[in-house]
């Protein structure tokens, strides 16, 4: 009796450690994961169209602006917007001791607030401005399609929890960044880069 007794208890312990080993294997599956919260940032990344976008918002230190959790809307170049800006400014751009220039840039194009493609539509103005969190004025014209200075809105409601996310066709640099940019030296690769063009035409 008493030998039945300790292989009861015996099985009841391994009884106890075997639903234990579930649960946590249980809790541990990818079903129940916590799933990464998407952000600005995020969306930039998922989408193939926004990489150079959220490289250079990296480089300038930006990620947390990015990934907040103010409510915000991205008016986001594309990679072929970053592909129209000369070489030599984007050269420029990349050097360590211009970042608060590529700073500038990055934040001239983020706006506090969400401003999904629906309340854009809806304005009751056809043309306002809205404050860039760089300090500057971004002029939008939703007369027809959405424009955001000289760029125009070819993505729409890319959406995270705190942002919203449009993409655009252009890179808007504001005039003070212009200004600033125009009177640095331009590096050896976008002059290596300009010769390469003459060198072709003739």
């Amino acid at each position: 009796m008493e030998q039945y007794e300790v292989s009861m208890t015996i099985q009841s312990k391994l009884s106890v450690v075997a639903l234990t080993v579930i649960a946590l294997v249980a809790s541990d599956s990818p079903a129940n994961a916590a799933k990464p919260e998407k952000t600005a940032s995020s969306s930039a990344r998922q989408d193939a169209g926004l990489q150079k976008f959220y490289e250079f918002a990296r480089m300038a230190g930006l990620k947390s602006t990015l990934a907040g959790k103010k409510r915000q809307t991205v008016f986001a170049p594309s990679n072929d917007a970053f592909a129209k800006v000369p070489a030599a400014t984007l050269d420029k751009l990349r050097r360590p001791e211009n970042k608060a220039l590529l700073a500038a840039v990055i934040r001239h194009h983020v706006v506090a607030g969400n401003y999904s493609w629906a309340r854009l539509k809806k304005a009751k103005i056809a043309v306002y401005e809205l404050s860039a969190v760089d300090g500057a004025r971004l002029k939008l014209d939703v007369r027809s399609e959405v424009s955001v200075g000289d760029a125009t809105v070819v993505k729409r409601d890319l959406s995270a929890p705190n942002s919203v996310v449009h993409m655009i066709n252009e890179v808007i640099i504001p005039e003070r960044v212009k200004a600033q940019l125009a009177g640095l030296p331009e590096g050896a690769a976008a002059k290596a880069k300009v010769a390469g063009k003459k060198n072709n035409r003739s």
